[in-house]
């Protein structure tokens, strides 16, 4: 039972020390139906926001990286590694990449450590028209869980997905781990005719001829 609990947030255990209740936390509702970063959504529930830059690269990106965003292998990209806290609490961790041409056609702005979606369409000029998120849960690995303050092998939910912009190109990638008990994710599912399936993949997306 508590490792159950503590697998959940909801307490915490010192070896040689105890087992202590963990504080109360912010609970933070996002919906997935809405294109919106986590900082907006921080912002939007009112709670305390901090953010904290991990770090920043230029770079040759790995290919699963260069593949989603339809660069040519071996492709430099700008990168931003970020903890984002919820009223102090390690809420998300963030890893977003940025095709340097996006950066230098906006004349290489400098990025502030705030909103990276405020960032490419403010800073960028952007106009980011959204993407297909792929969410799957993961175990926390020993640095994320040092990084969101949890126990290793956490449950955490990771949510992957490739921004576009309004001409249809790739623009960020975004790979973003939720701690347990911190953000709670909606979505809004509508009822379809079941004629509308017809076609329809095991992924889910139509199929054409």
């Amino acid at each position: 039972i508590l490792s159950g609990l503590e697998r959940d947030g909801l307490i915490r255990r010192v070896h040689g020390v105890g087992t202590f209740v963990t504080p109360k936390r912010t609970r933070v509702h996002s919906v997935l139906d809405l294109d919106i970063g986590v900082t907006e959504a921080v912002t939007a529930a009112r709670a305390n926001l901090n953010v904290e830059v991990v770090k920043t690269k230029t770079e040759p990106v790995a290919n699963w990286i260069s593949t989603a965003l339809a660069l040519p292998p071996d492709t430099a990209a700008f990168s931003v590694e970020r903890i984002i806290r919820v009223d102090g609490v390690p809420a998300t961790h963030g890893f977003d990449v940025i095709p340097l041409g996006v950066l230098e056609a906006a004349g290489s702005p400098s990025y502030d450590g705030g909103s990276i979606y405020q960032f490419l369409e403010s800073q960028c000029g952007v106009h980011l028209v959204g993407g297909v998120a792929e969410i799957s849960p993961v175990a926390a690995s020993a640095r994320m869980a040092k990084m969101l303050d949890c126990p290793r092998n956490s449950p955490l939910l990771r949510l992957e997905q490739t921004e576009r912009s309004a001409s249809g190109q790739p623009v960020l990638l975004s790979q973003e781990h939720y701690a347990p008990g911190v953000f709670s994710l909606t979505v809004h599912r509508l009822r379809r005719d079941r004629t509308d399936l017809t076609g329809m993949g095991e992924t889910g997306k139509r199929e054409t001829p």
